[in-house]
């Protein structure tokens, strides 16, 4: 199991390519950079991306992949999103919080 943890946060990091052995995406993760793109396309075993993972960044249009079952509280907030596309089913529970995005 691969898990991305707040290690890269503050960095100023632009753009994120993850590859097909993450899993878990901790909260906080990317707090404090300035990331404009995200690539999941390759991320099929990603489940969960935990509160705060890329809260106030530049995102614009998001993808996530099918095997996406859980987004946390404030995820993607303060972003620019005018795009979105969720290509699974996202849990109907406390699971996927109001405001993950």
């Amino acid at each position: 199991m691969i898990l991305v943890d707040k290690i890269i946060d503050n960095n100023k990091i632009t753009k994120v390519t993850f590859g097909s052995g993450i899993e878990s995406i901790n909260g906080g993760a990317f707090a404090g950079n300035v990331i404009s793109e995200v690539d999941f396309s390759r991320s099929t075993k990603l489940t969960t991306i935990s509160e705060n993972a890329f809260i106030n960044q530049k995102i614009v249009s998001l993808s996530l992949p099918s095997s996406v079952t859980t987004i946390g509280k404030s995820a993607f907030y303060g972003n620019l999103i005018e795009e979105l596309e969720l290509k699974g089913y996202l849990l109907k529970d406390e699971k996927t919080n109001k405001g993950s995005f």
